[in-house]
């Protein structure tokens, strides 16, 4: 008995996972509405002059990546008014979680699933459409780091995870990062 209701159970679970990557999938492939991009700014040290700029930040500093996506988009057929749209979220306060360089494959396959978790809880802002993609940025002063760490995009689970400079003069360079982590 006790046996049989665990194995349906797992199977519920599997069979909602696979339903929900298989709706993830259709749902922002199939062009017939506007596909929704969160764009979510993370203070990556938690200093000063990131926040600062972090808190200049606005709907316009994007806008270049929504007009680069909209127009490839319509380059390669897709008919409706607004394919893609990107919004500015409010700052997280909770970094996402990391991943090792040498992790191997289950230790990526675990922060996968940490991820798409943390994406869920991070992403959700009242008043707000909860978006079909989730790009968390992390922001770092270029006073004190050299180099970020690279940016991943997750295709199964809609999620991209950017390491972006704090400075205005980088702003063209971070939205061509953003962008590419999008289109994984």
């Amino acid at each position: 008995m006790w046996r049989n209701l665990r194995i349906a159970i797992l199977l519920f679970v599997l069979g909602m996972a696979a339903w929900a990557n298989f709706y993830d999938r259709y749902s922002t492939t199939d062009w017939d509405e506007t596909l929704w991009i969160g764009v979510f700014p993370i203070n990556a040290a938690g200093d000063e002059p990131t926040a600062s700029y972090i808190d200049g930040l606005d709907q316009t500093g994007i806008a270049d990546i929504t007009q680069f996506l909209n127009r490839e988009a319509r380059r390669y057929g897709v008919e409706i008014t607004r394919p893609v749209r990107v919004d500015l979220y409010p700052p997280v306060a909770e970094p996402p979680p990391p991943l090792a360089r040498e992790a191997g494959v289950f230790a990526r396959m675990w922060w996968s699933l940490e991820m798409r978790l943390y994406a869920r809880r991070a992403s959700r802002s009242t008043g707000r459409p909860p978006p079909q993609i989730r790009v968390f940025v992390l922001l770092h002063d270029p006073e004190f780091t050299q180099s970020v760490p690279h940016s991943v995009g997750m295709q199964k689970g809609l999620v991209g995870v950017v390491h972006a400079f704090a400075d205005r003069s980088l702003t063209r360079t971070n939205t061509v990062v953003i962008a590419h982590e999008i289109l994984h």
